[in-house]
């Protein structure tokens, strides 16, 4: 079998990898491509140390993988960006420049899944880090996939036929700074995100694994 040009190392039992490129290898072959969506689909999480992209180039690797699409929210309000700067004292919004991010941003204790208000939600996403702290600052990751096999046969009998309700919560308009966007944003933010139904346990469609799909920021109710 031909090298693909890459070496994963896992770095939990249950998930996460870390990915280095070979001597000579380039993070867009598509042999390095295809070996680095097999890791994902296994690991959940995959970490790429020493990929200083730039933001095209992070883009490029992105579409790879899919249809790269922009914050749900922030195409509502008119942005097709589909990368968004995260930083710890101001964050880009459209049209209305860099502004205080308020208190959201910069340190999200939350346990959650990216938007799972919305009615859709994303294969694969990526983060880059530009600034990383001597200590602490972590991203961390926990497997919903292993948290569902641990459960006993008669909880996961209980859980597979149950629905849960995801809305984003009273905190999410005001830290994304939606009343900018006009007099009437609110009632329209409102709106086109109401709470919604997503099962309690999803099946993905290429392992056939299942998952848990709650979480504490967005999941309100059973």
């Amino acid at each position: 079998m031909a090298s693909t040009g890459i070496h994963v190392t896992p770095l939990t039992s249950v998930i996460g990898a870390r990915v280095d490129l070979e001597s000579g290898a380039e993070l867009l072959d598509p042999g390095a491509i295809r070996a680095i969506r097999e890791a994902l689909l296994e690991h959940l999480v995959l970490v790429l140390p020493d990929q200083a992209l730039a933001p095209e180039q992070q883009w490029a690797f992105a579409s790879s993988f899919g249809e790269p699409e922009p914050h749900p929210v922030s195409r509502f309000f008119g942005s097709e960006e589909t990368i968004v700067r995260i930083d710890n004292e101001l964050i880009a919004l459209p049209d209305h420049g860099r502004l205080p991010h308020l208190d959201h941003l910069a340190e999200h204790g939350a346990w959650h899944a990216d938007y799972s208000f919305n009615a859709t939600i994303p294969e694969f996403a990526t983060l880059r880090a530009e600034i990383v702290p001597p200590i602490g600052g972590d991203t961390s990751w926990a497997s919903m996939v292993a948290a569902y096999e641990s459960l006993s046969p008669v909880m996961r009998g209980l859980l597979d036929g149950l629905d849960a309700v995801h809305w984003h919560g009273p905190h999410f308009a005001p830290n994304f700074g939606v009343a900018r966007h006009g007099d009437d944003a609110l009632r329209r933010f409102e709106a086109a995100f109401p709470p919604i139904e997503h099962p309690m346990v999803i099946l993905h469609p290429e392992t056939g694994r299942r998952s848990l799909f709650v979480n504490p920021s967005y999941t309100v109710r059973i």
